[in-house]
């Protein structure tokens, strides 16, 4: 996919974003009315479900909609809270591994009905990939659980070993590209396996980031859910303001 064709794609769920959101300024999916189904909305614009779901979750992650399975999209509020955006790219964060060991402690399938809330994963699926990521001197820096849609799971087992960010493995098999990477950090405490793996006293303070990275159509790559401890990382940024623009 060229760099071109990936920003035009991209733009396909932003556009759907900003048309519902100015739906929803204007009245017409007032608070507590729920959206038209993925599938009503696929047709309107003429786009995949994939590309739709993308767009809500933009709008969910703005406070405006709530998403939940067997009822639908819900409109919470009529604008979207701000929102605070990192200023860097798809390779900083992928900088933060790059290097590193993986080794693989544990993978597994998982159906659709076992998926986790937390991750926040599309229906499907998943190849699960499990374990720690050491430097060179063998220090165990962080704990990684991995989530590959079926179609890529081929991966899987190749994994143990890795010094490459397992999504660019990823990309590199399946000639996929990374266009936007979707996270959140917050404070978490590693479970007694994950802390033992770590050599961390029980109780240790970890920050926990999620990661979904998705291609040009806004398809899902790979999920991931990393443990941070607090007394082998600092984080910095510059963020800055950011919004869906309605112009």
């Amino acid at each position: 996919m060229t760099d071109t064709t990936a920003r035009r794609s991209d733009a396909k769920f932003r556009v759907i974003a900003r048309s519902l959101l100015e739906r929803i300024a204007n009245g017409e999916f007032p608070p507590g009315s729920l959206l038209p189904t993925e599938s009503e909305l696929g047709q309107q614009f003429d786009v995949s479900r994939i590309t739709v779901r993308s767009a809500l979750a933009e709008l969910e992650e703005r406070g405006v909609v709530t998403r939940k399975a067997g009822v639908g999209t819900r409109v919470q509020a009529q604008t979207a809270r701000p929102a605070m955006a990192h200023a860097g790219t798809v390779d900083d964060v992928l900088q933060l591994t790059r290097g590193l060991v993986f080794e693989l402690k544990a993978s597994d399938t998982l159906e659709p009905q076992a998926l986790p809330a937390a991750m926040k994963l599309p229906a499907g699926r998943y190849q699960t990939a499990a374990g720690t990521q050491r430097d060179a001197a063998g220090s165990r820096l962080l704990h990684s659980e991995y989530y590959v849609p079926e179609i890529y799971g081929r991966i899987v087992p190749r994994l143990d070993g890795a010094t490459l960010p397992i999504v660019e493995i990823l990309c590199r098999d399946f000639h996929e590209e990374v266009v936007e990477i979707r996270q959140e950090i917050d404070p978490t405490h590693p479970t007694a396996q994950q802390a033992s793996q770590l050599a961390l006293a029980p109780g240790t303070a970890c920050l926990r980031a999620r990661r979904w990275y998705v291609n040009g159509t806004g398809a899902l790559l790979l999920a991931s859910c990393e443990l941070f401890p607090t007394e082998r990382w600092v984080f910095s940024a510059a963020i800055r303001r950011n919004s869906i623009d309605l112009r």
